[in-house]
């Protein structure tokens, strides 16, 4: 049974960083009904820009700021990097293609995963990379009688923490209600005064951004990235 519940953390914790690359993937799909088959790859280019900032500071993150001060901060970089990166993709790649139809904004967004799946390879090489070990929490302690590593809570308290506060964004404010008309009538929701180019900002600079956070809590818990971890 202690195997069981052992398992069940395991599970958990993987699968709440994935859940919040779903989420982000879905707030842009629900919105645009575009398969935006480069979210992976930004998920990817997250967990590279947070891995760039441990190595390149490793030394100065970890004497001012900690560990979890180094995790937090690579995370909050990930998050706002990864975000911006959204952001200029649906204005480079997809804005220009919107009147085409749906399928060239597929085309598009299979060439802008080519494009950053290969750019990530250009820059930080086609090897795997690993985090590194100075700068990831691993103390182990006893919770309800079950063993548990810090980051392991770090990461499903961060990961419910982001999901709780999407929710009440889309369910619970008027933001929200203005993001639920365009995902059911972008045009009828246009008609009534809603600002879609303002909602359209906020989905492709928060979908991705949970993707690239996402990023840094797959390096950090399985240490070892690639430049097709996105795709696959």
């Amino acid at each position: 049974m202690a195997t069981f519940f052992e398992q069940l953390i395991n599970g958990l914790t993987i699968g709440s960083f994935y859940a919040l690359v779903a989420l982000g993937y879905s707030m842009v799909f629900g919105v645009m009904k575009l398969i935006n088959f480069a979210h992976g790859d930004l998920f990817a280019l997250g967990s590279y820009l947070g891995y760039t900032l441990l190595i390149a500071s490793s030394s100065w993150v970890t004497v001012h700021f900690g560990l979890w001060g180094g995790m937090a901060l690579a995370m909050l970089f990930a998050f706002t990097g990864i975000g911006f990166a959204g952001v200029l993709m649906e204005r480079v790649a997809y804005r220009p293609v919107y009147p085409a139809g749906r399928l060239s904004l597929v085309v598009s967004a299979l060439g802008m995963s080519i494009f950053l799946q290969n750019g990530i390879m250009a820059i930080w090489g086609s090897r795997p990379q690993a985090y590194p070990a100075a700068v990831v929490p691993s103390a182990r302690f006893s919770l309800l009688g079950l063993p548990v590593t810090s980051l392991q809570v770090v990461i499903l308290v961060v990961s419910f923490a982001l999901m709780l506060s999407i929710w009440f964004i889309v369910e619970k404010t008027t933001f929200g209600a203005a993001i639920r008309a365009t995902a059911l009538d972008r045009s009828t929701a246009t008609l009534m005064g809603i600002d879609v180019r303002v909602v359209i900002f906020f989905i492709f600079a928060l979908g991705p951004a949970l993707g690239g956070i996402a990023g840094v809590m797959n390096g950090m818990y399985y240490r070892a990235i690639s430049f097709n971890m996105g795709w696959t």
